[in-house]
């Protein structure tokens, strides 16, 4: 699937243009599931359907993602299609036609005002939610550049999306094994700029790889030193012999973009404890009321359930009593007498039966 408006035109200085297809990643790869690279997708507000994934990024903490610049709005007005706060960063080397995909929301974008250029092709993204990070990860300072150019040291690529051979979208991660230019070509550029070399005519970078993470191996750590930026190949194209480099803009020498981006997530998840704890006190209050309403209704209750018990207790009482009286009365024998008086005669049952007055006992 390609369309115009999924091209980033990237003009290089001193380089051939590129474009940048989204649909497209990196030609030749290796799969790179569950590894250390994120897309960003745009969710559709009524279906919930994901965009076609643009542009890669590498998690290089568990809330900041680093990019291209030039994928990011507001710093490239070359095209309109690109990554804002509206759109979101994929679960790290994830399939992202995946049901259970996870995705987090950006919160914040950082990067120097102004166009990108290749100095300066850097941006970190903001999210919303812890994210993993590899046991072996660090981020390169100046002093690493220095080393690890100077060891010409191996290096990864990562991009997501489908390879240019294919030509299909299938949402996956895929991985380049090259190495670190020592002595880039283009040294105007300076040493905020840095370069891959490719080891393959066959294995290289394509649109939708821009932002993706670079990582060199050296001493059992995996240093990220950038976002891929830029390529000496115009996109995909055939038929090219030879190797050729592909780069971007060293984050070692960004730090205050580190810093800015470390202030903000501190401050973030201070404000996620504060609200945290305010959730927990207002919890805690209504299960106090909660608790406290419950218990007046069970005292209630059991109040009315003795006073109902207690005047059960005394009917069934009086009732017993009752009974017991008549059946003693009813144990005792009784006599019959006959009175007379004149011609009358009246009879008279008891237990100790006596004559009406005037009455004799016959």
């Amino acid at each position: 699937m390609r369309s115009s408006k999924f091209l980033v035109p990237l003009v290089l200085m001193g380089f051939l243009l590129s474009s940048w297809p989204s649909t497209w990643a990196i030609e030749g790869g290796k799969s790179a599931t569950s590894e250390n690279v994120v897309s960003f997708v745009l969710r559709n507000s009524v279906t919930g359907a994901l965009s076609l994934p643009t542009c890669s990024g590498g998690m290089i903490s568990p809330r900041v993602v680093v990019t291209a610049k030039h994928c990011v709005g507001g710093y490239n007005s070359s095209i309109n299609w690109l990554i804002n706060k509206n759109w979101e960063v994929t679960y790290p080397g994830a399939d992202i036609e995946s049901k259970s995909l996870i995705t987090a929301r950006i919160v914040n974008i950082i990067a120097r005002p102004g166009e990108f250029s290749t100095q300066d092709d850097i941006a970190l993204i903001v999210i919303d939610r812890d994210f993993p990070l590899p046991v072996n990860l660090r981020v390169a300072n100046a002093e690493d550049m220095i080393r690890l150019r100077n060891l010409e040291a191996s290096s990864l690529t990562y991009g997501y999306g489908s390879t240019a051979t294919s030509n299909l979208q299938t949402y996956l991660p895929y991985k380049i094994e090259n190495k670190l230019v020592r002595d880039f070509p283009d040294r105007s550029w300076g040493q905020e700029v840095f370069a891959i070399k490719y080891l393959s005519s066959t294995a290289y970078i394509c649109g939708g790889d821009s932002g993706g993470p670079n990582y060199v191996e050296s001493g059992g750590y995996s240093y990220y030193i950038g976002p891929t930026g830029f390529g000496t190949r115009p996109g995909c194209a055939k038929g090219l012999e030879g190797s050729f480099h592909s780069g971007g803009t060293a984050i070692a020498y960004k730090t205050d973009l580190l810093i800015e981006a470390e202030i903000f997530v501190e401050k973030m998840k201070a404000g996620e404890l504060r609200a945290a704890a305010e959730l927990k006190a207002q919890q805690e209050e209504m299960e106090k009321a909660v608790a406290e309403l419950k218990a007046k209704q069970e005292a209630k209750a059991a109040a009315e359930l003795k006073a109902k018990q207690e005047a059960e207790a005394r009917a069934a009482a009086e009732l017993k009593a009752k009974q017991e009286a008549d059946a003693k009365v009813a144990t005792i024998k009784k006599t019959t007498i006959t009175c007379v008086k004149g011609k009358l005669t009246k009879k008279v049952t008891a237990v100790k039966p006596k004559c009406p007055a005037g009455y004799q006992k016959k």
